[in-house]
């Protein structure tokens, strides 16, 4: 008997961890421009539980990830490539955490200029671990 989701969950959840922190990053970089001034008082609580959001579906994602790393079967070119992806992942999904934890302590403040740079290069980091998944799907078929 086939389980729901085969082989995994992982290729689901990484959804919500890559589009809630891109549309957080895109939520608090709105909210700092003249023109969107009267959606400030929206955009900035909807930013921070979006990262909240992302930060909390990066236990799940990590999870399944680390069940698909260890459970799926691979040859030696797609396991390279498999680590390269877990290596990625790994500290981006770390940044995730680190930085919604960051801005749920100081949520009343509005985002700095520092917090949002982080958050762009966190972005980056979800894209190239992104990248790397397709890659390990497209490429070699797992």
């Amino acid at each position: 008997m086939q389980s729901l989701i085969e082989p995994n969950i992982h290729p689901i959840l990484v959804h919500f961890t890559y589009a809630l922190t891109l549309t957080s990053l895109f939520c608090y970089l709105m909210s700092g421009f003249q023109f969107a001034e009267r959606w400030r008082d929206s955009l900035r609580p909807a930013a921070d539980w979006m990262l909240a959001f992302a930060a909390l579906s990066v236990f799940a994602t990590i999870a399944a990830g680390f069940q698909a790393y260890y459970s799926v079967a691979h040859d030696g070119p797609s396991h390279a490539a498999m680590t390269t992806h877990r290596n990625w992942a790994v500290p981006s999904g770390m940044a995730v955490l680190l930085l919604g934890g960051w801005r749920w302590m100081r949520r009343e403040n509005p985002a700095t200029l520092l917090f949002k740079s982080l958050m762009m290069i966190t972005a980056f980091s979800l894209t190239v671990t992104a990248w790397w998944g397709g890659n390990i799907v497209y490429n070699y078929g797992i």
